[in-house]
């Protein structure tokens, strides 16, 4: 069962990983309440929703860590920004937007299946172009 989360919190948990931690690591900052350790690392984010919903269920967010989530909700913005994080994707060499609507235009299968299992359904069918 694919676990969803809100929006914010994928943007989080990306942008830690894509600055270097990994999910142990993430985990142990949050039990811990070492959230300036996050803001080190990811300057222009907060991290408060982020230890709400660890410290709500720690079983199901390190599900969310370890196995994967989908995001509640998904603007454009949000999607570029979760495939640079993800895949270090720049606008005009990995996707396109047009008509507010991103088409992937260079991603391997497996970064289109790990962008596509966070996106929400409704979003797919909707924003995002297949190529």
């Amino acid at each position: 069962m694919t676990v969803t989360i809100e929006l914010t919190q994928a943007l989080q948990i990306e942008a830690l990983r894509s600055n270097g931690l990994t999910n142990d690591e993430i985990l142990y900052k949050l039990k811990r309440h070492q959230l300036e350790a996050f803001t080190k690392k990811v300057a222009n984010l907060e991290f408060d929703t982020l230890l709400e919903a660890y410290n709500e269920n720690t079983t199901i967010f390190e599900q969310v860590l370890r196995v994967g989530y989908e995001a509640k909700t998904m603007t454009v913005d949000a999607a570029i920004a979760l495939l640079g994080y993800l895949f270090s994707a720049k606008e005009g060499d990995h996707f396109v937007v047009a008509d507010d609507r991103i088409q992937i235009i260079r991603l391997s299968d497996k970064q289109r299946a790990t962008f596509n299992a966070i996106l929400p359904a409704s979003w797919k069918e909707s924003m995002l172009q297949a190529n």
